[in-house]
């Protein structure tokens, strides 16, 4: 085995145990809270129903497609535009929740469609599955 091929694959296997370490790390509500224009959106869910309830586990789509794009890729872009652009102030953050995930958690708001909304209790009535972390 050539030096150079030697060189790329300990670097190849030094970014994948990297990789893999940090994982665990960046799934953390507090990783997310470390960037400085998140910070609104984290202190808002700190005191919400959610506060629970990860960030990954709603801003991550499940399956390893959903991870490489929801997880790397807008990770790592993300991480570059805090870095290296112009970071987002917080009021214009915006980020893609699909219902899909969602309704992982709340499949019982697909059976409140059926249920004539005067029938509804009040609370319920403003129910839907549209979140905002801002006040």
């Amino acid at each position: 085995m050539g030096k150079n091929l030697t060189l790329i694959l300990a670097t190849l296997l030094v970014l994948a145990l990297g990789g893999a370490a940090a994982i665990p790390l960046t799934n953390q509500p507090t990783f997310c809270a470390s960037c400085h224009t998140i910070k609104p959106a984290y202190d808002s869910w700190t005191r919400s129903s959610h506060k629970d309830v990860t960030c990954v586990d709603c801003h991550v789509r499940p399956g390893i497609s959903g991870f490489l794009h929801d997880k790397v890729y807008a990770g790592l872009e993300d991480v570059a535009i805090t870095f290296f652009g112009t970071p987002t102030e917080p009021h214009d953050l915006q980020s893609q929740v699909y219902s899909s995930v969602c309704l992982g958690c709340h499949r019982a708001i697909l059976r409140v469609s059926e249920v004539p909304t005067r029938d509804l209790p009040a609370p319920v009535k403003d129910v839907g599955l549209i979140m905002d972390h801002r006040e």
